[in-house]
């Protein structure tokens, strides 16, 4: 145990005109385990780098112990893990090295945590985990997952990618569109191979406000641009070469005949003659590029309880979701 002490400690980057600290002075017990919060640019990585002595700063900064800054750098990147390991740390064995390595699972394709709608309008919160879904504390993949209540889905606020299944699925996002985050949280879901899941309250989403893009007036407005990611959901992926992958091939169905509810709901709630076209060439749209196991998957899913083909289903239907957006407050 050893003290790191900072004393009357004033910083500024070269040009810069604002002081990163002045007057800075504190104690810190290295047997502490401590995490410095902060936004970007407020002075995280150059307090650490002041630490090692990278910079020249007024004042005095004294302590007894060596720094390391994770993440270490590689000079050369042919270098296998356990040599890059033995250029940092050359005293310890190899043994205790390979040991460490065993313990590291397989590469995560996608990581999953909750995540917490903030209600702006009222001051309440709700928050959506995975844990009837997901196993914990462990790998998994698609045949390990349970069922899916209605108010859980995998959305852009829940979810982290390895890089290089956003690359091997190649998607490509729409250029100046809302509501692509649909896509992101869709098209790579086939080549995730591999699952984690954190019982972790990680995003917390504020929704309610007059100007967001999910308000229900906008989204009326923006119809255009929901028809535009809906369809190209549509396109993404043949979802009866996933027929052997029941779990992936359930979720995925549901999910487009989600998008498929959320474009009628906002065509009906528009009402007009042109947004009722819009709404049949929809539906028209999807029989004429899926199979017809799959159009009849999505109307008997959520998507087919928003198109009612009987009088007054068009006013059932609204009522419904006027209920429903009560009770759930999505929008």
């Amino acid at each position: 145990m050893s003290m790191i002490q900072i004393s009357n400690l004033t910083f500024a980057y070269e040009g810069g005109y604002d002081n990163i600290f002045e007057n800075l002075s504190l104690q810190i017990d290295t047997s502490w385990k401590l995490g410095l919060v902060g936004r970007n640019g407020r002075g995280k990585t150059t307090l650490l780098k002041l630490l090692m002595g990278q910079y020249s700063y007024q004042g005095q900064i004294s302590a007894d112990t060596q720094f390391d800054y994770f993440p270490f750098t590689i000079e050369d990147p042919r270098q296998s893990a356990l040599e890059a390991a033995l250029g940092v740390c050359p005293d310890c064995p190899d043994w205790i090295l390979l040991r460490e390595f065993s313990k590291l699972p397989a590469p995560v394709d996608m990581v999953i945590a909750n995540y917490v709608y903030e209600h702006v309008e009222d001051n309440t919160s709700h928050t959506v985990r995975y844990t009837n879904v997901f196993p914990q504390n462990r790998l998994f993949n698609w045949t390990h997952v349970g069922h899916f209540r209605p108010d859980q889905n995998i959305l852009m606020h829940s979810v982290m990618y390895r890089t290089e299944v956003l690359r091997k699925c190649g998607m490509v996002l729409p250029k100046h569109t809302f509501y692509v985050d649909n896509i992101f949280v869709y098209q790579p879901l086939p080549y995730v191979k591999s699952m984690y899941y954190m019982d972790l309250d990680l995003y917390r989403y504020f929704i309610g406000r007059a100007d967001q893009s999910v308000n229900e007036s906008i989204m009326v407005k923006r119809v255009d641009q929901q028809l535009r990611v809906t369809r190209h959901m549509i396109d993404c992926q043949d979802l009866d070469e996933l027929k052997d992958q029941k779990r992936l091939h359930a979720y995925m169905v549901h999910y487009l005949s989600v998008m498929m509810a959320v474009s009628d709901i906002f065509l009906l709630l528009d009402g007009s003659d042109e947004a009722k076209a819009k709404r049949t060439g929809l539906w028209q749209y999807l029989k004429d590029h899926v199979s017809t196991g799959v159009y009849r998957a999505v109307r008997y899913n959520l998507g087919g309880l928003t198109d009612l083909k009987f009088p007054g289903g068009d006013k059932l239907t609204l009522g419904v979701y006027r209920q429903l957006r009560k009770v759930f407050k999505f929008n």
